[in-house]
C-alpha cells in the first residue's frame, strides 16, 4: 500500500490513464497471500525459477534441483496453486522462467 501510495503522490495513480500495477510472485509467502495481493495489483508475474528454489531450499546450480527438473519437466512451477485466486480476483498473471542455454 505504501509503493501505491508513492506512486500516487508523484501522478501515478492505478487504474488511471490505463496504468496497471503488477507484482512480481517470486517468494513463497507471495503465494500464500495471492488472494491478498490480487486486491491490491493488476496482476501477477509468476518467477518460477526462484519461487521454485526458494520452496524446495535448493540454489539454482544444485544437482539435485536438475534432477527435480529432469523428474518433471515442466512440472516445476510452485506458483501453480495461486492461478485459481489470482483468476478469482479478475487479475492477469505471465509465468516466467529461465531456459535451459540452446533452447531458443
Amino acid at each position: 500500500d505504501r509503493v501505491l501510495a508513492e506512486m500516487e503522490r508523484h501522478g501515478l495513480k492505478r487504474g488511471e490513464n490505463g496504468l496497471e500495477v503488477y507484482v512480481m510472485c517470486e517468494i513463497p509467502s507471495n503465494v500464500i497471500l495471492a488472494e491478498e495481493f490480487a486486491k491490491r495489483f493488476d496482476g501477477f508475474s509468476i518467477g518460477s525459477n526462484d519461487l521454485t528454489q526458494l520452496t524446495l531450499g535448493i540454489d539454482r546450480d544444485s544437482e539435485a534441483l536438475a534432477q527435480v527438473q529432469k523428474a518433471f519437466p515442466g512440472k516445476r512451477i510452485v506458483g501453480v496453486p495461486c492461478l485459481p485466486l489470482i483468476h478469482q480476483h479478475g487479475s492477469l498473471h505471465c509465468v516466467t522462467m529461465q531456459l535451459p542455454e540452446g533452447v531458443l
